[in-house]
């Protein structure tokens, strides 16, 4: 018989019962706690060391699918130091020599900025900061700690089960295979994850979306539909507006011009696939109104943008579960030096360039070093421009 969405009866009566709130958990091995979850909810099996509470939410064909809470509502994003020393030791001591001691102090503020820690050669400072928001934790503190990068990070998590983990699912290479194994092999209690799905004007056009959402659902379903999957990220190191009234002319031809819009889109057709999902979105780079890149593919450090809308789980769409910062800002996206093993010409466009019968300025700032490396130029292209701006301490 077709499932009316209803819990069983069981799970009624136990929620009578119970006060596990939703996304506890109600039961696992060595677990000694209730098994009763809150009503509208119901206990079932993450893994084989822990059961957590689930909503209600929808429902596919047979079978009910359940969607936990917004896994970081309440929370706060954790400060990783490294990208608060870059910001200490390069950004703040270069603008006070420079005499803009205003600018300094602002760039302070960056500095308390929670963001994810995207590259490898930071994983093995995981360990460093898992340890450091347990101890801020236990102190009354309410954190969770961001990751991007997959490989060597498992034995690092389940060290800490008390530290909430949110992931950014982001493979370089080999993206189908990559994703389901980190999926299977960090679908533990205590993490959050959310695939990458580009940004509104890559998936987000007609002609991309349906097969998107059949890819995701694919995904999810080959991976077992991991109970840690949560979702999608979208904007990753990207630059578009969260909400604007009136598309950029880039964007010409295209309804889905920001990312409100591309997730509000992609949702339903990801339901249809079995993918019940929530998202996030990267707005480090992204101010609230549009960018002036010339051409939507445009990438590398382009040139206007500004730090956006600060971390927060409280939003405006019951879709979002966050906006976050993944890529931090003042890192450069790709080098400007053409003679480099990694250079991208998306980052080295000539000052004038042609298209067709017209030309234009490039909106990649120039010069600038290495990927992943500090770029102060754009770190203070980012202050300036912030949307909305840093105050000074003493404004």
């Amino acid at each position: 018989m077709k499932s009316t969405g209803v819990p069983p009866a069981a799970a009624l009566a136990a929620a009578v019962r119970a006060q596990v709130a939703v996304y506890g958990q109600c039961g696992g091995n060595g677990y000694s706690g209730s098994t009763a979850c809150a009503s509208g909810s119901y206990c079932s099996k993450v893994n084989d060391c822990v059961c957590k509470c689930w909503f209600i939410l929808s429902e596919f064909g047979e079978d009910i699918q359940w969607l936990p809470a917004n896994p970081m509502a309440g929370k706060s994003f954790y400060a990783n130091s490294y990208y608060a020393s870059e910001i200490s030791s390069l950004a703040v001591p270069s603008m006070s020599a420079a005499g803009s001691a205003a600018w300094a102090t602002k760039a302070t503020e960056v500095v308390k900025i929670g963001t994810f820690v995207d590259a490898r050669a930071k994983v093995p400072s995981i360990e460093t900061y898992a340890a450091d928001v347990q101890r801020q934790n236990a102190a009354g503190a309410n954190l969770v700690l961001s990751l991007v990068y997959i490989n060597s990070i498992v034995a690092q998590i389940n060290a800490y089960p008390s530290v909430q983990f949110k992931l950014a699912i982001e493979p370089e290479s080999a993206y189908k295979t990559l994703v389901t194994y980190a999926i299977e092999k960090l679908n533990l209690p205590n993490v959050a994850m959310y695939l990458d799905a580009g940004h509104a004007g890559w998936l987000g056009w007609t002609g991309n979306i349906t097969q998107a959402a059949q890819l995701f659902g694919t995904l999810y379903a080959k991976a077992g539909k991991p109970a840690a999957v949560r979702g999608l990220a979208t904007n990753v190191a990207n630059y578009d507006a969260w909400s604007i009234s009136t598309c950029p002319s880039y964007a010409s031809g295209h309804s889905n011009c920001d990312e409100k819009r591309y997730i509000n889109t992609l949702a339903p057709l990801l339901t249809t696939n079995g993918f019940l999902a929530r998202f996030i979105m990267d707005t480090c780079m992204s101010p609230m109104d549009h960018t002036i890149q010339n051409q939507w593919g445009d990438w590398c450090n382009v040139i206007g943008t500004g730090f956006g809308i600060r971390p927060a789980s409280s939003t405006d769409d019951s879709l979002l579960d966050a906006w976050v910062w993944v890529k931090p800002g003042g890192e450069c996206g790709g080098t400007s030096n053409s003679s480099s093993a990694r250079y991208d010409a998306h980052c080295g466009y000539p000052l004038i360039r042609w298209r067709l019968w017209s030309m234009w300025d490039s909106d990649a700032l120039q010069p600038v070093p290495e990927a992943r490396t500090w770029c102060k130029a754009y770190f203070e292209q980012l202050l300036v421009n912030a949307n909305p701006a840093f105050q000074s301490k003493n404004a």
